[in-house]
């Protein structure tokens, strides 16, 4: 069964959802569901229907006690949102949207939001726009404007592990309601796989990761800009924890800012592989200007090739930092940094073991790297070797 809401009961008129007052009633639902006392979906629910389709439509400061502040959908096998706009609604969890399946496997559900402005919207927990549970989802050509949640994904969070492709889609002024905050755009956790593809993130704050925060998720980041953002502790565009894999390609790291370490990305217990890449003018207070890694338990495998680190700064000296906190890290580990190019950023690498010092350090490869105008050579430390064949952790 369909729901399609592409005009409103006056001809040529969008159905304008305001408050839950409107034409249409305040909950649509399937099967015969009673949604008179449900805390989900502010103007609609989708119950257990093969599709629901939502087109030309505006929902406007409508509110969930629960879920899904404009709309909530479950066990809805497709769900397609599209040249939609959705503003200043709130929940607790999902402001505008909320879709949840616990049969995603059995019934292979799809969310698709296409052409969509999502803006002003508010979670009180997480997901300030979309909170996304159980579904493969993709969202393309939209816009997520100042959005905001105290958890984290101020506008966006998925967590399933099935995959969640985003395309094309703006992130602007989207941030937590407190320092605490986990990723001020979009949070992504034990996603099977996400890619990321032509899209742009400015001025999102979050407490870790201002743009994006990753968890136990394989992400495949292209041709994406990431500028000023900022975190109030690590990682000002991106922060990955364990035990995530993320490849990043063709992207630029421009005027991010983290109040701890990793100025543009953050690593934690997690494998990275960064090419093409540029880092312009990226600041950390403390440590990893550009970029920092920590590992704990697992080995430290990070490979950069043909990257540029433009101006990066660190007020404690550097603008790519490791730190293993464990022997396997020491003793196994990789750090590759191939054919780079560092321009007036101050000291470049610091390594710092915190077990024993006495340890053999990780590996670190170079290979046609260019020290340039003002850079100094790497920290004491390192183990220099001969560079070994590139290769992507993905």
């Amino acid at each position: 069964m369909s729901f399609v809401a592409h005009r409103g009961l006056r001809s040529g008129s969008c159905p304008q959802i305001v408050k839950g007052q409107c034409d249409l009633p305040v909950f649509v639902c399937f099967r015969g569901e009673t949604a008179s006392k449900r805390q989900e979906g502010g103007a609609i629910a989708s119950l257990n229907a093969q599709k629901t389709e939502i087109r030309h439509s505006s929902f406007v400061t409508n509110t969930a006690r629960d879920v899904g502040g404009a709309l909530f959908s479950e066990h809805t096998k497709s769900i397609i949102v599209f040249n939609c706009s959705l503003d200043s609604n709130t929940a607790k969890q999902g402001g505008a949207i909320f879709t949840t399946n616990f049969y995603a496997e059995k019934s292979n559900a799809m969310f698709l939001i296409h052409n969509c402005i999502l803006s002003n919207n508010k979670a009180t927990v997480s997901g300030g726009a979309l909170n996304l549970r159980n579904t493969t989802a993709d969202m393309s050509h939209c816009m997520c404007l100042n959005n905001s949640s105290p958890l984290g994904g101020a506008a966006v969070f998925q967590g399933s592990h099935f995959t969640f492709k985003i395309s094309h889609t703006k992130f602007m002024t989207n941030g937590g309601q407190g320092r605490t905050t986990k990723a001020g755009g979009i949070w992504v956790a034990a996603a099977a796989v996400f890619r990321l593809e032509h899209s742009d993130f400015v001025n999102n704050v979050g407490g870790v990761g201002g743009a994006l925060m990753i968890t136990a998720t394989t992400t495949k980041i292209t041709s994406c800009t990431f500028h000023l953002n900022a975190a109030h502790f690590i990682g000002g565009a991106i922060f990955a924890a364990a035990p995530s894999r993320m490849l990043v390609t063709n992207s630029l790291f421009k005027a991010n800012t983290a109040e701890i370490g990793g100025g543009a990305v953050a690593l934690q217990d997690s494998e990275c592989c960064i090419q093409n890449c540029s880092f312009e003018g990226n600041t950390a207070v403390q440590s990893g200007g550009a970029l920092t890694a920590s590992v704990a338990e697992r080995r430290l495998d990070l490979r950069f090739y043909n990257n540029s680190f433009v101006e990066n700064k660190a007020l404690a000296g550097n603008i790519l930092s490791f730190s293993p906190t464990n022997e396997d890290a020491n003793l196994h580990g990789h750090i590759n940094i191939l054919k780079m190019s560092f321009t007036y950023n101050g000291s470049v690498i610091s390594y710092t073991p915190q077990i024993r010092r006495d340890m053999t350090p990780t590996l670190f490869a170079t290979d046609a790297t260019n020290f340039t105008e003002e850079n100094s050579q790497y920290a004491s430390g390192l183990l220099l070797t001969k560079p070994e064949s590139f290769s992507s952790v993905l």
